[in-house]
């Protein structure tokens, strides 16, 4: 029987207790622009990297005009220029709650730029989610359905909703590659499922011990798990449930939505309940520093994540 909770995986009767007052707003760092872009403004100051050396040919023996085209007044959205990075350019798909219906959005992380890729409706009010996760046919989510969180699954060709059991006390998911992987914060269980039905069901195949962590994004056998708020992301191993490691953030002290990784980056969401604007920040994987901020301008609160190299 599913329980009554929150999004952060408490039982709404000790909802005062489990409550966990955000941290104060810090500054945020400034962000690095690498390179020209053509980008939107960002009120934070811009520390120009470029590399161009200006060695400028002077076209004009008289005037001695300068013909070097390049100028620093290059405008910043808050996001790191990544084109001659190691990472790979990715895309985030996050789940936008709008009326009683649920936007599937996709974000290019090199531009802050996003589109609607499918809308479904029949959603309660309210809704949101700590995890978005898909296998390529079909995407999945515990849902807050108007009183608990229950599980859906959303035919990826045809937008038909199937609307699973209570989700109890997972509010996130993900993706190994076979399985569909959660974990229950009151069981303190991270469990894989290798179907939707089995997922509602509640009937693992796998489930090993693991607590700490209520998000959690997957990248083959390591699992990245983080509190609903938080500076520091855990690694876990999938098939023991045993801490590998921590990372601290760069440039994050906050709510957290949704956990992906892809393309080399650790990527995580906030959708402005503390800070203003709903943001997507990636961090290299493995030390924590950030590669690229960008603030969407979706219509509504976004929440869950799912980023991947593929172009929408």
């Amino acid at each position: 029987m599913g329980k009554a909770t929150d999004i952060h995986g408490c039982p709404l009767l000790f909802l005062l207790a489990c409550t966990v007052v955000p941290p104060e707003k810090e500054t945020p760092a400034d962000s690095v622009d690498t390179g020209d872009t053509d980008t939107p403004a960002d009120t934070h100051e811009e520390t120009d990297t470029d590399t161009d050396t200006d060695t400028d040919t002077d076209t004009d023996t008289d005037s001695d005009t300068d013909t070097d085209t390049d100028s620093d007044t290059d405008a910043d959205t808050g996001t790191v220029d990544t084109a001659a990075s190691p990472y790979a350019a990715t895309w985030c798909h996050t789940l936008v709650e709008g009326d009683g219906d649920v936007l599937l959005v996709v974000v290019d992380m090199a531009t802050g730029s996003w589109v609607e890729q499918d809308r479904w409706s029949g959603f309660a009010s309210g809704f949101h989610t700590g995890g978005l996760a898909t296998d390529g046919t079909s995407w999945v989510f515990p849902g807050y359905d108007g009183n608990n969180f229950s599980w859906y699954s959303v035919d990826a060709a045809t937008g038909v909703v199937t609307t699973g059991a209570d989700a109890g006390y997972a509010v996130t998911v993900g993706w190994s590659g076979s399985d569909w992987v959660t974990v229950d914060t009151y069981e303190g269980k991270l469990d894989s499922y290798a179907s939707f039905a089995d997922l509602s069901a509640h009937s693992p195949s796998a489930s090993v011990d693991a607590r700490g962590f209520t998000r959690l994004g997957i990248d083959g056998t390591d699992v990245y798990g983080a509190w609903h708020s938080t500076h520091e992301v855990d690694v876990y191993d999938l098939g023991t449930g045993g801490y590998m490691r921590s990372i601290t953030l760069d440039d994050w002290d906050t709510w957290v939505w949704g956990v992906s990784v892809a393309g080399g980056k650790l990527h995580l969401i906030d959708d402005g309940r503390q800070y203003p604007d709903y943001r997507i920040q990636s961090f290299d994987q493995t030390t924590g520093t950030m590669v690229e901020r960008v603030f969407p301008t979706v219509p509504g609160r976004p929440s869950g994540l799912w980023c991947s190299t593929t172009p929408p």
